[in-house]
C-alpha cells in the first residue's frame, strides 16, 4: 500500500482532517444514507459481469465503482454488487469522499493519484473514527467490535487508519486546545 508515506503530505491531510472534522467530529460512525440524502446522490449497484458495458458506456477503470457528475450537477455513484460488504461501504464511502471533497468542482486540478489517496482517506476515517480505532489500539475492544471490524471496516481502511491513528491524534489536540470540552468530552475523543 502506498499510505505509509501519507503523514508527510499534511496539506492533502490538513484539508481532509477538517472536511472529516465537520462531519462526524472524529466520534461516531456516520451512516452512509446520511452523507447520500445530504448532497442527494443516487446509487447504482452493478454486478461483476456487467462491468465491460459499464467501463465502455462511462470510462470506468475500476471494477469497484466510480461517480458520475450529472448535467444538472447531481452525481450517480455506481458500485460491484458482488463484493463483499466491507468492500461495498468502504467503495461507496470512498466516492462520496470524491464529492464531498470537490474533486469534481474547485478542487479538480489535484492529480488523480491524490484525489484517490485523499479519498481513501476520507472514506476510511468515516467508516471507523477515531474514538474507535484508539480503543481497538488499546485493546480494550472485545469480540463484537472484532466482529464490526469484519463486517463493517475493509482491510484497506483499517490500515489507512492505522497510518493516520498518530497525525489525527495530534491534529485533535491541536484543534481543541482552544476549545472550551469537559472532561467526559475529552474522553469520548479519547484525546
Amino acid at each position: 500500500m502506498t499510505f505509509v508515506n501519507w503523514n508527510s503530505q499534511k496539506a492533502n491531510y490538513n484539508y481532509v482532517f477538517e472536511i472529516i472534522y465537520a462531519i462526524n467530529g472524529f466520534t461516531s460512525v456516520v451512516p452512509c444514507m446520511e452523507l447520500i440524502q445530504d448532497i442527494n446522490v443516487k446509487l447504482i449497484p452493478f454486478s461483476s459481469k456487467d462491468f465491460k458495458l459499464i467501463a465502455s458506456s462511462y470510462k470506468a477503470n475500476t471494477i469497484d465503482g466510480f461517480t458520475l457528475k450529472q448535467p444538472d450537477g447531481t452525481y450517480e455513484i455506481a458500485f460491484n454488487k458482488d463484493m463483499i460488504m466491507p468492500r461495498i461501504k468502504m467503495t461507496i464511502y470512498h466516492e462520496l469522499g470524491h464529492i464531498y471533497l470537490k474533486h469534481f468542482s474547485e478542487r479538480s486540478f489535484i492529480l488523480e493519484n491524490e484525489k484517490e489517496k485523499e479519498a481513501n482517506v476520507f472514506a476510511s476515517h468515516l467508516l471507523l473514527p477515531h474514538s474507535l480505532l484508539h480503543d481497538y489500539r488499546d485493546g480494550y475492544m472485545n469480540e463484537h467490535f472484532d466482529e464490526f471490524l469484519r463486517n463493517s471496516v475493509s482491510n484497506q481502511a483499517l490500515e489507512i487508519r492505522c497510518c493516520t491513528y498518530e497525525l489525527d491524534q495530534k491534529r485533535i489536540e491541536r484543534v481543541l486546545a482552544n476549545k472550551n470540552i469537559s472532561d467526559y468530552e475529552r474522553a469520548a475523543l479519547r484525546i
